[in-house]
């Protein structure tokens, strides 16, 4: 909406929408970190932040 209403001229994705792309994998990094491994959850919110770099760009 912004992009449209000309006010920016660049469109940013918010990290959600990442998250969101593979429900599955963001659920199982939920469920590793809640039993003590937070490396899932980091890896998943890492490659979610690069799409929505990718996807801003």
């Amino acid at each position: 909406m912004l992009r449209n209403g000309g006010a920016t001229i660049r469109t940013t994705v918010p990290v959600s929408a990442g998250l969101l792309s593979d429900t599955d994998a963001y659920y199982d990094a939920l469920t590793a970190y809640r039993d003590g491994d937070a490396n899932p959850i980091i890896e998943e919110f890492s490659r979610a932040a690069f799409a929505a770099v990718r996807n801003g760009q």
